[in-house]
């Protein structure tokens, strides 16, 4: 190879990556280890990563009406219930925190 030229393989391997790809290996190895870290968003506490292909929530959840999605495939979970809107099975752990916690006490105080 002359000076200046590119390895091929190489330059295709990089034009392969993508942030989907990227993520979903660095979620691989993220799976490997503990699962049970939480995160706060938007006044919910949940589960950090997507049971979907473990995505940080973080970095890739966003709440609308109770709804969670994970931007990364675009799932979705109803937090109240912790339930999987896109698919069956693939709970995930949510409960509210802070002043939304305590909304929903006094909502279920004055319900009942």
């Amino acid at each position: 190879m002359g000076s200046g030229k590119f390895n091929e393989f190489l330059t295709t391997f990089l034009k392969c990556l993508s942030r989907d790809r990227i993520e979903y290996v660095e979620n691989w190895y993220a799976e490997q280890s503990d699962q049970t870290e939480d995160a706060e968003i938007d006044g919910w506490t949940v589960q950090r990563r997507c049971p979907h292909l473990r995505a940080d929530l973080t970095k890739t959840g966003k709440i609308e009406n109770g709804v969670l999605t994970c931007s990364l495939h675009d799932w979705k979970w109803d937090l109240a219930s912790g339930r999987c809107l896109t698919t069956t099975g693939h709970p995930i752990r949510s409960t509210p925190s802070g002043e939304r916690a305590a909304e929903r006490a006094t909502a279920e105080v004055a319900a009942g």
